[in-house]
Order: structure tokens, then sequence, then C-alpha cells
């Protein structure tokens, strides 16, 4: 083989083994996505997640080596053609004939690989993958297991209920299980006993299930970080994990300027981040989160938040994500029609409204939606953001019973709106006053627009709000600490908690001139039981000294004040834009503050407790 021959070999073999990485990573992504359902399901046990993606993949590869053949051809030729180099090889007399021999040298391999996978690799994967399932639940292994409530078995044939759980998950007491099979149903019940568990094998408890939702999240924020870095604007690996954590987490912040000189694909890809991020943190707050316990979130199981009860819209996770899905696309589409009917194009209108309903803030433009300046497109986003931040289990009641009265119901929801109101008057004082507009309607349309934004935490602006004048800056990335509603799209604290924490602090007011005196925490008319209320208290307590701690961090690390503050703020809560050198983009960050607010956005959306409970030694002690 001549020198010529060996160095296309190169160009070709490093074109196939790119494509061949991507596609895997993106594979990667959606098989795991699809066995933390199955985990979540109960169809696999916890501890077969990583060994299934493993296999899974070798049964994607007959899949994916085909296509990248062909996609590293394509590049390695193209390639070839942008850097002229096939009129060098022309001139050599070397045509597109003589490109046949590279080909076939790495072509033939690939093609072999491809037969060996599917003939003998790929079902060997898939016997080793069923088998490795069908011992795990011979083992009987009972995903969720927990004191006081009804779990469902592997497979989804049965449920089992223990009354009392001793710490390692072996000894109980008052067990019913009931399962089906063969056409009928079995019931076993006990006073006490041990549970028997093969080898090798463990319960899929509680930090289990923090472990799964930390570790998708972080999983997925890495592997989306590579378009960034392989298409333009060809950021390093910190900012490109930055951003698509800044997408998935929806909070917006980005390190990219000159938005409108990028492909409309990378465009179209940060806003599918925010669509995807949306969703995924909906059904995190409404599905899993109440499980989890984190924060006082098995509150929102009850009556008192509306239609959800027992931490499900419907019977099944499975169920209650595709009713929420369904509602989101609505939501999604209604609003991609009524902004393009605005003015918007198309393309444009398909995006922001991907952006709009998930509270993100990514934007196809620097200006965001101050490139258009109309007030009928800042009145339907407004509508939208609105939508977004409200408990989404509300939306799907009003689609399933069609009645809007829940919404006058909802102690959070009445909450939210009189929020809305009250910071709009404020700012809209604040900025007419201030002389930054002296048209009072001009001042009223931006005020509003900016504190449903910022409520919200979608982080849209029309005009910047950080040179407006007065507290009108400070205020509006405070009111990110409130955030939405539960269950909603949005970022911060969530508005049931600080509503809880507020009626804490009266009632100890309260308790202190009547010390005798027997005073409720009521949410929605209903008592708020006291382990409910700390819970609450502790996330609040613990939410805020994570921000002093990061914020620290960032002085420490020569980020002036006001940007500490503002960045950290704006990045826990997923708001996006900051004061100082963070109100429209991060690139002045140094590398290890760029670090702490992205591992910011992921602990604010993951409600604070899911993440730091990994980092504490008494969770991986057995």
């Amino acid at each position: 083989m001549t020198t010529l021959q060996r160095y296309l070999v190169r160009q070709l073999a490093a074109g196939i083994a790119a494509s061949v990485l991507v596609l895997l990573l993106v594979s990667l992504g959606g098989v795991f996505a699809d066995l933390v359902s199955e985990v979540a399901r109960g169809r696999i046990p916890a501890p077969l997640l990583f060994s299934q993606l493993g296999l899974r993949i070798v049964v994607f590869l007959p899949l994916v080596l085909p296509l990248a053949l062909f996609i590293g051809l394509i590049l390695a030729i193209g390639r070839l053609y942008r850097d002229s180099e096939m009129a060098v090889l022309a001139a050599l007399g070397q045509g597109p004939r003589q490109l046949l021999a590279p080909i076939a040298v790495v072509g033939l391999p690939v093609v072999v690989l491809v037969g060996l996978v599917s003939l003998w690799l790929g079902p060997l994967a898939e016997r080793v993958a069923r088998q490795s399932i069908d011992d795990a639940h011979r083992s009987f292994l009972v995903v969720g297991l927990d004191a006081g409530r009804f779990v469902g078995l592997p497979g989804g044939n049965g449920v089992v209920f223990v009354g009392e759980l001793s710490p390692d998950g072996r000894q109980f007491r008052r067990l019913f299980v009931q399962r089906e099979r063969d056409g009928r149903v079995d019931v076993v019940t006990a006073v006490e006993g041990e549970m028997f568990v093969a080898e090798g094998g463990r319960f899929l408890r509680l930090r289990d299930g923090f472990l799964v939702v930390s570790a998708t999240w972080i999983i997925a924020c890495v592997v989306t970080a590579l378009p960034f870095m392989l298409a333009p604007p060809h950021l390093g690996f910190s900012d490109a994990v930055f951003e698509a954590t800044s997408g998935l987490t929806t909070t917006g912040a980005t390190m990219i300027t000159g938005l409108e000189q990028l492909p409309r694909s990378v465009l179209f890809y940060r806003a599918s981040l925010n669509y995807l991020g949306g969703m995924g943190i909906v059904i995190l707050a409404v599905a899993i989160l109440p499980m989890l316990r984190i924060g006082g979130m098995q509150l929102f199981r009850a009556e008192s938040t509306g239609p959800q009860k027992d931490s499900k819209l419907t019977p099944r996770i499975a169920d209650t994500a595709k009713a929420l899905w369904a509602v989101y696309t609505v939501l999604v589409l209604v609003c991609a029609v009524a902004f393009w009917a605005a003015g918007m194009d198309l393309f444009d209108a398909i995006s922001h409204a991907m952006t709009t309903v998930s509270t993100a803030g990514f934007a196809n433009y620097d200006a965001s939606f101050g490139h258009w300046d109309n007030p009928l497109i800042d009145g339907l986003a407004i509508t939208f953001m609105l939508l977004g931040g409200l408990n989404f289990g509300l939306h799907w009641y009003a689609w399933r019973r069609a009645t809007l009265g829940h919404y006058r119901a909802d102690a959070e929801a009445r909450l939210f709106l009189r929020i809305i109101v009250a910071a709009t008057v404020v700012v809209t004082l604040a900025v007419w006053l201030g002389g930054r507009f002296e048209d009072p309607l001009l001042a009223l349309r931006h005020a509003l627009f900016q504190v449903v934004s910022n409520l919200t935490t979608s982080g849209f602006t029309t005009t910047g709000f950080a040179d407006w004048p007065g507290l009108a800056p400070l205020l509006l990335v405070m009111l990110a600490f409130v955030g939405g509603c539960a269950g909603s799209t949005s970022g911060g604290m969530k508005v049931a908690r600080v509503q809880m924490v507020v009626r804490q602090g009266f009632r100890e007011l309260k308790q202190l001139v009547h010390p005798k005196g027997q005073f409720l925490v009521k949410v929605g008319g209903k008592r708020v039981s006291e382990s409910v209320v700390i819970a609450v208290a502790g996330f609040c307590a613990l939410y805020l000294l994570a921000f002093v701690a990061m914020t620290l961090l960032l002085v420490a690390d020569g980020v002036d004040l006001v940007t500490a503050f503002s960045a950290v703020a704006a990045c826990i809560n997923n708001l996006g834009p900051g004061l100082g050198a963070v109100a429209s983009n991060y690139q002045e960050l140094g590398l290890f503050s760029t670090w702490v607010c992205s591992f910011a956005m992921v602990l604010g959306r993951l409600e604070v407790f899911t993440l730091l409970v990994l980092l504490t030694p008494q969770f991986w002690r057995d």
C-alpha cells in the first residue's frame, strides 16, 4: 500500500470512527432513558442498569455501523473536496476510482464486524440481557419497597405491601403480596419474616432512586454537550457542558454570542434541549420527587394540590408521563401557531414555542424577544410562560374535565398570580419614576413581561433589566428564588414551599404571644403535617446555604460580588440572565466558576437533596 493510500485510509477511518462515536453516544442517551423508565416501572432491577446498557449497545451495533460507514465516507470525501485535496489527487492521476482500494480496506472490516454482531454477538447479548433480568426477578427483588406503601412487583404483575421494614430492608412485619400468574391470582400474607435476596442482589430502595435520577441528568448533560463542540460555535468542553446543562435544566444561561449567525440546526438543537428538559422536569416533579420525598414534595400527593392524588395523575408512572407529554405537546403546538400568526416566521415560532412553554429562555437572537419589539408577541409569551409556570396537573385536569374552576380553587395558583400583580406594580413604578420609560403603559408592558419571565424562571428579556433603575434589577433576580408552582417547568424553591415557610413563621409569632395555644399550618384550607413543615423548612435552609456557599466560591475565584451573587442566583434558580458581567452571557467566567455554575443548575433542578445526598458518607454505607 502506497503512502497516499495509507493517508486516505487514515482519513476514512477517522471519519468512520467519529461517526460511530457520535451515533453510539446518541443511542446511549436514548437507550439509557428507556432503561431508567424500565427501572422506574419495575421491569428491570436497578443493579442491572449499566450491564443492560452495555448489552443494549451491542444489539444496536448492526444498525449503527452501516450508518456510520456511510456518514464517515461522506465526511471524509467532503473533507477532501473542501481542502482541495481531490484536485491534488487528480493532478497526480488519482481519480475517484483510485479511492476504491482505501474504501475496501476500511469498509470490509466493518462489513465483517456487522455480520459477526448480527449473527452471533447481537443474539447472544439479547439472551444474556433477558437471562439476567429473569434471574433477578426470580430472586424476588421488589422495586421501591417502602414501609406503609403498596408498590409493584418486577414485571408489573402484582403488588406488595409491608407495614414495617428494618433499616437494612431484610426483616419485615405485616406482609401482603398479590401476584397474577398463569391466569390465577396468588395472595400471600405474613405477620413477620425475613426477605431472602439472592447472592449479589439488593432492593431498589429510595436511595437507589436518588442515584438513578442524578446519574440520568448528569450523563445527559455531558452527552448532549458534544454537538456544541463538533458544530458551530465549536465550544470547549467546559463551555459545551455548561450550554447543554443550561438547555436541559431549562436555565437559559448561555456561553454563545452572535446567535443570529449560528446555523438553524444548532438553534433548533438548543430549543430541543429546552423542550425535552422541560418535560423531564414536569415528570420529575409530578411523579418522581414525591416518591423520593424531596423537601416536602410528598405534600403534593395530597388533595390540597388539586387533581394530584397519591403522587400520580394516573395509576402508573408510565401513564402519568403519557398524559403530561400530551398536555405539554399540545401547549407547545398552540404556542407555535400563536407566535406564527403574530408575525414570527415558522422556524422562530416553533423554536420559541418550545422554549417558552418549558420556561427555559433559549432564544434565536441575542436581543431575545426584544428582536421583534411587538406587543402582541410579548403578550402571547407572557400567557404561555404563565401556563408553563402553573402546575401541569391543573392543565391535565382542565383538559380531562373541561373545566377551569380548579385553577381558582388552587391556593398555590392564586398566590402565584398575586405575586405577579404585586411585583408588576412595584417594578412598573420603579422604571417609570426612574425615567427608564417615559410612557407608563410602555413601562407596564415591559415590567409585566420581565416579572412573569423571572418569576417563572424563563429568563427571556425585551430590553434587558440589568440597567433598570432603583430596586427593579435586584427584585427581579430575587423573584426567581420564589419560582413557579410545584409540578411546573419553573425553577426556584416553588410558591407552595415559600407559602408554607411564611405561614410557619407567622405561626411561631402567634406561639410567642400565646405559648399554650395550638396553631396549625394550612395549605388550601387543609392542615399540613409537622413532618412536611420540617422537610420544607430544611429544604429552604439547605437551598439558601448552597446558594451562599457557591457565591463565596465564585468570589474566591475573582468574580465581583454583584456578578457572583446574580450568577449563582440565576443558575440555582434556573433563571438564566443575571446582573453585572452575566447580564447577557457567561463568557467572562473562568473555568472553575463555569463548573460551579453548571453544578448549581443541576443542583437547583434536582431540588438540592437529590444531588447532595450522594455526597454524604451515609448514602454509600451498606
